[in-house]
């Protein structure tokens, strides 16, 4: 009977243990009030976070003609994308709109660490950015979707 009780103590023990969530892909861009040939092309630049936009790491452009729009009622979003226009935490984002000339400043993405629990080798969770700042307003974040508007 005692190694039965062990086995089974040892084994809640070791299922409850947590472990770090995996960190988010990024933010998905959604562009609100804008028409498909104002969004057909724009660009993310990538800064050292914290650095007030003064240390570049990368500039990438889009086109929807490569990568196609879907739209919902008065949003539009890429069909496919790449891991270059995905917006991780670790980083602060100027998005540019040629056709419009705004520029969008993205800072402070927010990515609590999250625990969940492990499966062999694998964590099955991943954390969410919940927030961050677009021009210096906080904006809520949910499904990691970030919605600019016009």
């Amino acid at each position: 009977m005692k190694p039965l009780s062990f086995i089974l103590f040892l084994s809640l023990l070791l299922g409850s243990c947590s472990y770090p969530c995996g960190n988010s892909s990024g933010l998905h861009l959604n562009f609100v009030s804008y028409t498909k040939a104002e969004i057909h092309g724009f660009s993310i630049s990538r800064y050292e976070k914290g650095s007030n936009f003064n240390n570049l790491i990368s500039s990438n452009s889009f086109d929807s003609s490569i990568v196609g729009l879907r739209q919902s009622g008065d949003t539009i979003r890429y069909a496919y994308f790449s891991n270059d226009a995905l917006l991780p935490s670790g980083f602060d984002y100027k998005v540019f709109i040629p056709s419009t000339n705004i520029t969008y400043n993205i800072t402070d993405l927010r990515e609590p660490q999250e625990t969940g629990i492990k499966n062999g080798q694998k964590v099955y969770c991943m954390n969410q950015i919940v927030s961050c700042k677009v021009n210096g307003n906080t904006v809520t974040i949910s499904n990691e979707d970030l919605f600019l508007k016009k």
